[in-house]
């Protein structure tokens, strides 16, 4: 298990249940509300919050950006799967996102803390583009077309929304995806029949990241 911070206010997202357990299995905590469709919960003892969104097709940007607003967090991190849009990336491997599209809108670049970089200047974790789509991509035509016309490694549905809410304000954010799929017909039976493989290395991404994160205060 990771030893907290007291010191800063940090926001985790997830977007499911089977994501969030990974730390709700391994502290104590108090499930302070739901709000709509989200699921807030504070760590016993500590300044850190999760935040469950549910269903990412039917979320209200601005009630999820009131609701980050209300917390104030001093950094977020948002964990969780992701299909795989490309060979380049390897199934069950943790991906640093370094970029964020959407359709009809401009990418957002993620500025990762200088506590990332290795000596060599090269980040601690496998970096990736990701690309949030606005429905799930479960067809290889799709994910073939969706790689050539965006160039990401890795999609999911909620990235850029959290991405753009944490540029508005003006807050921290890492992105750390685990690839759990390859975006197609076998997605969902890969999903269910991985839980434990995904959830045991998208724990130790993220205890790696917030082992990281800790270290920005000295």
């Amino acid at each position: 298990m990771f030893t907290p911070s007291k010191k800063q206010r940090l926001l985790l997202i997830s977007a499911f249940r089977q994501e969030s357990s990974i730390i709700l299995d391994d502290y104590s905590y108090q499930h302070t509300k739901s709000l709509q469709k989200f699921h807030l919960f504070q760590l016993q003892d500590y300044p850190i919050y999760l935040l469950e969104l549910g269903k990412i097709s039917i979320i209200d940007p601005d009630s999820l950006e009131t609701i980050i607003h209300q917390i104030g967090p001093d950094f977020m991190v948002n964990f969780g799967i992701c299909g795989g849009l490309t060979d380049r990336v390897k199934l069950h491997q943790n991906y640093l996102i370094t970029r964020v599209k959407h359709p009809d809108t401009e990418e957002i670049t993620l500025s990762q803390p200088a506590v990332f970089q290795k000596t060599d200047s090269t980040t601690i974790l496998q970096t990736a583009e990701l690309f949030s789509a606005k429905e799930p991509i479960l067809d290889k035509k799709k994910r073939n077309d969706l790689r050539k016309s965006s160039a990401c490694d890795l999609v999911d549905m909620e990235g850029y929304l959290i991405a753009h809410i944490a540029q508005k304000l003006d807050i921290p954010l890492i992105i750390l995806k685990q690839v759990s799929d390859f975006a197609d017909q076998h997605a969902k039976k890969l999903i269910k029949n991985h839980v434990r493989i995904w959830q045991n290395g998208l724990k130790q991404g993220l205890y790696e990241i917030l082992t990281l994160i800790k270290q920005t205060e000295n």
